[in-house]
């Protein structure tokens, strides 16, 4: 049996003081793709689509990728932007046996504190409560419960800057293919850690300053 694979890319890092609402003409500026346009683009790139189609080949997946959705970091998203970009993303998922797609997790929307939650909680109404759900994060994306609720599993990349969305699209691609074929049930718990370190001391090839 062929699983058939909802991927993509949705991502907006969002400065919740900015003044300035963020708009579908920023996501067309920084890179709005829909179906047939988003192969070219991006198989064959060490991204995390393009490591979706790798992992495609590898285990047989036809995939489902409706749309490659970002822009910069800015205000809020206006209401009609997410209810758009959630409508063409979802569009994708109807027959889908499992998603492995790419969030950034710091997104704040016109009526919806936690989008990224909404996403994945109309995702999840959509595929039913037995479909794996995987999505990549930003390093310091705001995991919400409404996200673990909903999502089989949430993969952080590990660098910063981030350079291993690839690796971590892989790492997704392995546990899918295992939930797949009956292997694994992820399931996703939230660890709430009593401690606070700057991003700005944390690159991957610099030492913390004391």
């Amino acid at each position: 049996m062929s699983h058939r694979i909802l991927t993509g890319h949705i991502s907006q890092e969002t400065n919740s003081f900015n003044k300035i609402p963020t708009t579908l003409e920023h996501f067309r500026a920084s890179g709005l793709l829909w179906g047939d346009e988003i192969p070219p683009a991006l198989r064959g790139t060490r991204t995390t689509v393009g490591a979706m189609f790798e992992a495609a080949e590898k285990f047989g997946w036809a995939l489902s990728h409706p749309l490659i959705a970002r822009a910069n970091p800015g205000g809020p998203l206006t209401k009609e932007t997410f209810e758009q970009i959630a409508d063409w993303f979802l569009a994708g998922a109807k027959g889908c046996h499992g998603a492995l797609f790419e969030l950034h997790g710091a997104m704040v929307a016109e009526g919806y504190e936690d989008p990224e939650g909404e996403i994945l909680a109309r995702l999840r109404a959509v595929l039913g409560p037995g479909v794996p759900i995987i999505a990549t994060l930003d390093l310091h994306a705001n995991v919400t419960e409404k996200m673990a609720t909903n999502a089989s599993a949430l993969i952080a990349v590990r660098t910063y800057p981030h350079i291993d969305y690839y690796e971590r699209a892989w790492q997704g691609a392995e546990l899918l293919d295992r939930a797949l074929r009956g292997e694994i049930n992820p399931r996703t718990v939230i660890a709430k850690r009593p401690m606070l370190l700057g991003l700005d001391g944390g690159r991957k090839w610099a030492p913390c300053a004391s």
